[in-house]
């Protein structure tokens, strides 16, 4: 359970992470693919929707949620719900290395467009991170296309900097 530190009027918010069952996975496959929709208009972010839906498919795909098994697993994916009280507002997925201690697991988050500035995105990172942590991983980084200026204020505002530009040599049209 994670309190949000709201920038706005709004009061601060409990969540919850919940680890995500193959049964009760509709909710987050609606926000995958809300996100995917939301994430395709900037350039880059259709790769980066599709690495999100891959690791989300892959945490799905394990048959089970049982924490043991994902501890055991090298190389997994693991999915939440992310939750404010019965309702689901956002979906984290991480995607750990075989060699987690020396690496930082990747995170994709996702916030229903309704839930934003209020805390939530920064809960999410924090409960993300802490988990990866305990999982033995060094840390969490995440990607945001170029142009999101919600994501790069969400890193900055919870002290993550870029460390990395991909570049690409254009094709002639």
């Amino acid at each position: 359970m994670a309190t949000s530190e709201s920038r706005g009027t709004r009061a601060p918010v409990e969540f919850e992470l919940k680890v995500l069952a193959v049964p009760e996975c509709d909710s987050a496959v609606a926000l995958a693919i809300a996100a995917y929709e939301e994430l395709c208009v900037f350039k880059g972010g259709d790769e980066i929707a599709l690495a999100m839906w891959t690791a989300l498919m892959s945490a799905l795909g394990s048959g089970s949620s049982a924490l043991e098994d994902i501890r055991s697993s090298a190389g997994r994916s693991v999915a939440f719900e992310f939750k404010d009280g019965p309702a689901v507002i956002g979906l984290g997925v991480l995607k750990l290395g075989p060699v987690a201690r020396t690496e930082e697991a990747e995170a994709f988050i996702y916030l229903r467009a309704d839930q934003r500035g209020r805390g939530a995105g920064s809960a999410l990172l924090r409960m993300l991170d802490a988990w990866a942590r305990s999982q033995g991983a060094s840390g969490v980084f995440f990607r945001v296309p170029p142009g999101s200026r919600e994501g790069k204020n969400l890193g900055e505002r919870n002290g993550y900097r870029a460390r990395s530009l991909k570049m690409r040599r254009a094709e002639p049209s």
